[in-house]
């Protein structure tokens, strides 16, 4: 679905929610997705959530025009 969502729009940044736990589903998803994401296991509580969503976008702001994904 990540796949498909950011094919759609290059760059998109996800979160990823997992209940899986140790290194192999952050090398897992790492393979999968490209471009900005951030994998969090639960139990997440919403203020995680919120932070890590707004960390995404803040780094995204901050890219160079140059570097920001462009819709086709």
């Amino acid at each position: 679905m990540i796949r498909a969502a950011q094919k759609r729009r290059p760059g998109l940044p996800a979160v990823l929610l997992t209940g899986y736990a140790g290194d192999g589903a952050s090398l897992a998803v790492s393979g999968a997705v490209s471009g900005a994401f951030s994998l969090l296991r639960k139990p997440v509580s919403s203020s995680q959530l919120l932070d890590r969503v707004a960390a995404l976008l803040a780094a995204r702001a901050e890219a160079p025009l140059s570097e920001r994904p462009t819709r086709q």
